[in-house]
């Protein structure tokens, strides 16, 4: 696990840009949402244990009355940028919509598998 998490700590930035999206972002980020009170949000990641980086709070992405979103994407930018990765929203409720945010239940986490 050593290795993974140095891989994890040397190639993600400390401070990650979270977007979300209408529908799949592919590897671009494309169909983030925008205008209006959306913004990608900023959120610190901690230091990745057992090949899993999580971030130091439960981030929320301010949104639109009427936004729905599918994915979030991680970028090393608050605009423009490098799409670092997306992924699918848990159906678990990891994501609601509380008054005009979608905010995170629970920390945001890159994980990386051990090739066997």
């Amino acid at each position: 696990a050593a290795g993974l998490n140095q891989v994890l700590d040397g190639g993600l930035p400390d401070t990650v840009y979270l977007s979300a999206h209408s529908s799949d972002p592919g590897t671009t980020g494309a169909n983030e949402l925008s205008g209006g009170r959306y913004v990608r949000a900023a959120t610190v990641m901690g230091a990745a244990a057992a090949g899993v980086r999580e971030s130091t709070d439960n981030p929320y992405i301010p949104a639109n009355p009427g936004d729905s979103a599918t994915h979030v994407c991680m970028w090393d930018a608050a605009t423009g940028g490098n799409c670092l990765g997306g992924s699918q929203i848990n159906g678990d409720g990891s994501l609601e919509t509380s008054g005009q945010n979608f905010r995170f239940n629970v920390p945001v986490s890159v994980a990386v598998a051990n090739p066997a």
